[in-house]
């Protein structure tokens, strides 16, 4: 989500500022991106058939929005609004808030060993687009976390000291329910040995803190997890689904599951 990169990405999700309405639409300036111009044609302002875009798109205010086109021979880019889901904003707006966290973590870094600032963020983001975990990671693995960083000695004890100041760790947490059924004879041992086939192809990822099953009454379940963050938290229980739903066809399971999330 760093511009590391000239130009975002065809369907990507970018954190934008309006800068003019238009009747025809409006433009923006990508945050992520040094500020590169976009537009945002009026069809792509809402779903919703009459409205007036001034009600809905108001200058100087951040919206998070899709890459629709990208031409870097025109240094033209599109961008849709109405393209993105309530759960792509949710998940964005976190990573935006993460990224300007370890932006300015990154900057006291820099300010306390002296160290070139630019340089600094570069090293980070080339470890982790989630550089924030950096530093996370720190408060869990002590000295293991900058093992193979490769920066001077004063500049990662500094990092271990901005660490300790300025991290206070806040887990990330997903929970999902599920079913598994079966006409089968024997088939609770086969339901207990698929949830724990499925709960071996997670047990190893890396930043996952724990993870549980609550039986709801058969067939229902609910599988909770917590992780270091919410990209671990998402890859963990997107592999539980990816192979709770291979086991389950592989032991002739009828399998559902659907994500739940917090009303907070």
């Amino acid at each position: 989500m760093v511009n590391l990169k000239n130009f975002p990405e065809l369907n990507e999700l970018v954190v934008c500022t309006a800068i003019k309405v238009l009747d025809h639409g409006a433009y923006f300036l990508l945050d992520e991106y040094n500020k590169i111009e976009a537009y945002m044609p009026i069809g792509e302002v809402s779903s919703t058939r009459a409205f007036d875009i001034n009600e809905i798109l108001k200058e100087g205010k951040k919206y998070i929005c899709k890459v629709i086109r990208v031409d870097p021979s025109k240094n033209q880019v599109d961008i849709s609004l109405k393209r993105v889901t309530q759960q792509e904003r949710k998940e964005k707006l976190i990573q935006w808030k993460r990224f300007q966290r370890a932006n300015k973590l990154i900057e006291l870094v820099a300010e306390k060993s002296s160290f070139d600032k630019n340089k600094l963020r570069e090293t980070l983001f080339s470890i982790s687009d989630d550089p924030l975990s950096i530093f996370e990671k720190i408060m869990e693995q002590e000295d293991k976390a900058l093992s193979n960083v490769n920066l001077p000695e004063n500049v990662k004890k500094a990092i271990k000291e901005v660490a300790r100041e300025h991290i206070k760790i806040q887990y990330a947490e997903a929970s999902a329910e599920f079913t598994l059924s079966t006409t089968l004879p024997n088939g609770i041992n086969i339901i207990k040995n698929t949830i724990s086939e499925t709960l071996k192809e997670i047990s190893n990822i890396d930043g996952l803190i724990s993870y549980r099953i609550i039986t709801l009454g058969a067939p229902r379940f609910k599988f909770d997890l917590k992780a270091i963050n919410y990209k671990i938290a998402e890859e963990a229980i997107n592999n539980f689904e990816k192979y709770l739903q291979i086991n389950s066809s592989k032991n002739n399971l009828d399998f559902t599951f659907k994500r739940v999330y917090s009303k907070k």
